[in-house]
């Protein structure tokens, strides 16, 4: 799906933009929330918490960009 808002976006593939209280995403090029998740993150999470597993860390607060980004 291209961009999602609402309380909880769940997306099984590939999403562009997530935005709500808690996104997860396969994979992903942008999330804005409380909790974000992804197994591969193509661009930034910004949230209180935000798990990449090709995240610079996995696991960061406030911010969280790919690694090489």
């Amino acid at each position: 799906s291209m961009v999602n808002f609402g309380f909880v976006n769940i997306t099984q593939g590939t999403s562009m933009v997530d935005v709500g209280f808690v996104n997860y995403a396969d994979a992903t090029s942008f999330q804005l929330g409380l909790i974000n998740a992804t197994k591969a993150l193509d661009g930034l999470q910004i949230g209180f918490v935000n798990y990449a597993e090709n995240g610079v860390f996995p696991v960061l607060p406030i911010v969280n960009f790919r690694k090489g980004l």
